[in-house]
């Protein structure tokens, strides 16, 4: 029987050890938190617009990778606001999840349905370690730490993501997002909801020295006019990087560990769950991790390339493609339809890029 050890219990590793399981191998888990869920709580989403042509992502990974995944709520409305322009969307945009250590987070659910897995808390483990005594290791640790160690790490955004849990009135169904380089500089701004009565409220401010960081978060309050009770707050350094390669020897890299996010928002949890589970199929099965991802590699690549897009853009640019976006044709065409927009804009943006930027986000021939 292989011997898998994964270092790390969020949603790749435990999507990873839950298939695993499935397989008839019994993973060993090593989380160096003291409970599964992080340290404070936050709202992710899996947004139809980004994971296309699946029609709906949830039924997606439930049906093609075998892991179902219980939303908190619905998107029914983004909301998008610039210097001094706002555009919306509105229909069946996507869904919410808790993250964090509460019974209803999507962490917690994941680690509940192990039925033999045992996650070893309060273990910072490194894969020199592992390597040696399984046949198999897989890094899905939430961060790029060890793929940097590994000498594997190809660095693509910095960011300090200021962020707090807050009080007040909101739409349990609607996510805002800002854009203005005055506080954000390459980065945004978002609120997601866990109820009506409290959301998430984070700025993921790019090219900024922490000493910056506060600074711009009371700038962002004060322009958004946002006076909501902070609750829980953090301050965290985001070293965003694509690993390459992502498979190699015994290590296998995962989630955000492997750089497998939507690059515009920041989001990684279809990917987390994707990448988590097909290493799994993979290790049970003997064939390529780098080939079953290939895919979700071309889909990470695409939106980097909308954030680089984005990063080129001044407050005025931002204006101009809220706009735009604004439109009803445009919007019907974005949300409403079946078009994979992503893999569209993606290949429109690819022209003139950089080979050796393209190959980090290519699976490796077999």
């Amino acid at each position: 029987m292989v011997k898998v050890a994964i270092i790390g219990a969020g949603v790749s590793g435990l999507a990873c050890a839950l298939t695993l399981e499935k397989h008839g191998i019994v993973p060993d888990v090593f989380e160096q938190l003291h409970r599964p869920g992080g340290v404070t709580p936050s709202i992710q989403t899996i947004l139809q617009v980004i994971h296309r042509p699946a029609e709906d992502p949830l039924r997606d990974l439930a049906g093609r990778f075998g892991i179902t995944l219980t939303p908190i709520n619905t998107v029914r409305k983004i909301v998008m606001v610039g210097p001094n322009r706002v555009a919306a969307a509105r229909g069946r945009l996507g869904y919410i999840f808790e993250r964090g250590h509460s019974r209803t987070s999507l962490d917690c659910e994941l680690y509940g349905r192990l039925s033999r897995a045992m996650v070893r808390f309060n273990a910072g483990v490194g894969y020199q370690e592992l390597a040696g005594e399984y046949d198999r290791v897989v890094v899905a640790t939430g961060s790029p730490f060890l793929a940097m160690a590994a000498g594997r790490y190809h660095g693509i955004l910095r960011t300090w993501a200021r962020g707090a849990v807050v009080e007040g009135s909101f739409d349990p169904h609607a996510l805002i997002v800002w854009f203005d380089k005055s506080y954000a500089n390459n980065g945004f701004a978002y609120l997601a909801p866990f109820c009506a009565r409290k959301a998430s409220l984070i700025l993921e401010a790019s090219d900024r020295r922490e000493e910056e960081v506060e600074p711009a978060w009371r700038r962002f309050l004060e322009k958004e006019k946002l006076a909501y009770r902070e609750e829980e707050t953090f301050l965290r350094e985001h070293n965003v990087g694509i690993c390459c390669p992502r498979q190699t020897g015994n290590l296998l890299f995962v989630g955000l560990a492997a750089g497998l996010l939507d690059y515009t928002l920041g989001f990684g949890l279809y990917n987390a769950v994707v990448s988590g589970v097909v290493a799994a199929r993979c290790i049970a099965g003997g064939s390529s991790y780098e080939a079953g991802i290939r895919d979700t590699l071309a889909k990470s690549y695409y939106t980097y390339l909308a954030r680089l897009a984005l990063n080129r853009m001044d407050n005025d640019d931002l204006d101009k493609m809220l706009e735009v976006v604004g439109q009803p044709w445009v919007n019907r065409l974005v949300y409403n339809t079946g078009l994979d927009v992503v893999n569209v804009l993606g290949k429109v943006l690819e022209h003139g890029q950089p080979g050796p930027l393209r190959e980090q986000f290519r699976a490796p021939a077999t």
